[in-house]
């Protein structure tokens, strides 16, 4: 018996190489626009690179961010879902522990304490719904970027 996987949206057929375009085109452009800012502010971040590629469950075929200096694991996932676009953040303990909860809103609060620990590695996931909201996790974005340069200077 064979299956098609010809009816699958580009970002979840991990048998045809999609382009990122392909997996970008669900979106209109409200939610286009979002998924691109969120790109190009995570990428003016010193050291940070990005990769398209497979990523397997639940991240299919999404942009992986990583710094240099992390061994641990990567920086970010940006995954675009077609329902609405995600960013996935691993944290160590001492990364999830070295952000300042109390100066957060109630849903980023809630994100990170109810992260998926998987290992050593919590695992974060906020969607990207508005541009307030993506402020918010920029904002994450930014802190835990901090952590991590601030652990390689005092290494």
């Amino acid at each position: 018996m064979t299956t098609s996987t010809n009816h699958l949206p580009a970002w979840e057929n991990k048998f045809e190489v999609p382009t990122l375009e392909d997996c970008l085109t669900p979106y209109l452009p409200p939610v286009r626009q979002l998924f691109d800012d969120a790109r190009a502010k995570i990428l003016t971040h010193e050291g940070i690179s990005e990769e398209f590629g497979w990523r397997g469950l639940p991240w299919r075929w999404c942009l992986t961010y990583r710094l240099p200096t992390s061994q641990e694991h990567d920086f970010a996932y940006l995954v675009p879902n077609p329902e609405k676009p995600r960013l996935a953040m691993p944290f160590s303990e001492h990364e999830l522990q070295s952000m300042p909860l109390h100066r957060f809103k109630k849903h980023l609060k809630d994100a990170l304490a109810h992260s998926v620990k998987t290992g050593r590695t919590h695992w974060t996931t906020f969607e990207i719904t508005s541009r307030p909201q993506l402020d918010d996790i920029l904002d994450v974005v930014r802190r835990k970027h901090a952590i991590l340069m601030r652990s390689e200077t005092a290494s």
